[in-house]
């Protein structure tokens, strides 16, 4: 890792025998080491040290996998996000916030086995789903079925009445250039998910539920048509403002998308042909009220 502004990095503090430090002490002490030293060198926990051969370097030694995706993760929106703090590391929250898609499209698309960190918001959830899925290992035949934006015969579909709600401000709105991607599937077919899981399912799995995915951009299109309005792209302020925090961060500003391989594998599902139009929801009267 190349620092970006070096000269700001106090370099290592030589002192004689009793001399006190007059400096603030940083919180992670930065050691210099050589290239070699480097290699054979096992962390415990983040270890922080400048390469001896050019001072203008500084590794970032991690204990695990998991520490080094936190921290890069942290480094990334560091960086990358325009009007974030720049002088520390970003808490848990504030990741959350930034590593955000804003209304962009993002390639991600999670199976069910697919490793990712939670947010601080579905931590607790996830918790709970490992407890579940545990429960095999006791004889107790435990299941998690991960279904994302349900919709279907005018049940409220969460994205759908959101962009509906904007209706208040003249016009329908969706987030920056309104790219992100959301996953759903519908309510009988989740319906159907739930019964082939009791019948195939497998002990402690973990099954998603998935049967499409909507644009925002396109969905508020469609809900303008059907409203004679026009469609209007907001900044995550002004999102705030309308669909409220939790809201725009749990459901507008994110690119939320999943794939269901094992659950097609093991319990042989497959979305019903005629339950694919996600679109066709948006006119039921609960929502044009």
């Amino acid at each position: 890792l190349v620092w970006p502004q070096a000269a700001r990095v106090p370099p290592s503090t030589v002192r004689t025998a009793g001399e006190t430090a007059t400096s603030a002490k940083p919180e992670l002490p930065i050691e210099t080491a050589t290239v070699a030293q480097i290699l054979v060198h096992q962390p415990t926990d983040l270890s922080i040290i400048r390469l001896a051969e050019n001072p203008q370097i500084v590794v970032l030694d991690f204990a695990s996998l998991k520490r080094q995706r936190a921290m890069l993760d942290r480094v990334a929106a560091l960086i990358e996000k325009a009007g974030l703090p720049r002088d520390r590391i970003l808490n848990a929250d504030e990741l959350d916030r930034a590593v955000k898609t804003d209304g962009d499209w993002d390639e991600t698309s999670l199976a069910e086995d697919d490793p990712f960190t939670p947010s601080p918001h579905s931590g607790a959830r996830i918790a709970i789903e490992n407890m579940v899925r545990a429960g095999s290992q006791r004889g107790i035949h435990g299941m998690v079925i991960r279904p994302p934006i349900i919709w279907g015969l005018g049940g409220i579909a969460r994205s759908i009445m959101a962009m509906h709600a904007s209706a208040r401000t003249g016009a329908i709105c969706y987030l920056g250039r309104g790219l992100g991607m959301t996953s759903n599937i519908h309510v009988d077919d989740l319906a159907e998910i739930f019964a082939l899981a009791l019948e195939r399912g497998v002990s402690g799995a973990l099954y998603h539920a998935v049967s499409g995915e909507q644009c925002r951009r396109v969905l508020a299109m469609e809900i303008a048509r059907l409203r004679g309005l026009p469609t209007r792209s907001i900044t995550v302020a002004e999102s705030e403002e309308i669909y409220g925090k939790v809201d725009t961060h749990l459901v507008i500003s994110t690119c939320n998308r999943t794939r269901c391989p094992r659950t097609r594998k093991e319990l042989g599902w497959k979305p019903h042909p005629d339950r694919l139009d996600f679109f066709a929801e948006c006119g039921r009267d609960v929502y044009m009220a």
